[in-house]
């Protein structure tokens, strides 16, 4: 039995600062009694940006580009996975300097970085502009 603030813990494991404000954000939602309910679809959808924009830096950075380059990005992961990056897609792009994003649900993309995003088989490429 796995509750609903484990599996969000879960999933954000990969990221220590994501994973401490989920967890302080809990044990506030159990003393104040609102329970799970204080982990929000809004909360898990910006740690996914987050998690997206660390990895994105990461491919970035693993790929020779300097800080002030500009990209192209190019994302394929799961329609839950993508939802929450074309929520927050504003910040992806004004942290990565991506002047724009493709998502593409579950489709193949030639010459990208395999990563595992929260639980999620997603595909990042990255061309600088």
């Amino acid at each position: 039995y796995e509750t609903y603030a484990e599996r969000l813990a879960s999933m954000f494991k990969g990221n220590r600062k994501l994973l401490e404000e989920i967890q302080w954000r809990v044990r506030r939602a159990e003393y104040d009694g609102t329970g799970a309910e204080g982990i929000t679809e809004e909360l898990a959808d910006e740690g996914i940006a987050r998690e997206l924009v660390n990895k994105i830096q990461n491919v970035r950075k693993s790929s020779g580009l300097e800080v002030t380059d500009h990209i192209r990005l190019k994302l394929s992961s799961s329609e839950r996975l993508l939802k929450a990056a074309r929520k927050h897609q504003e910040f992806i792009q004004r942290e990565t300097l991506a002047e724009a994003i493709d998502f593409i649900a579950g489709g193949e993309l030639e010459g990208v970085q395999q990563l595992n995003i929260n639980g999620e088989k997603t595909a990042i490429a990255i061309a600088k502009v």
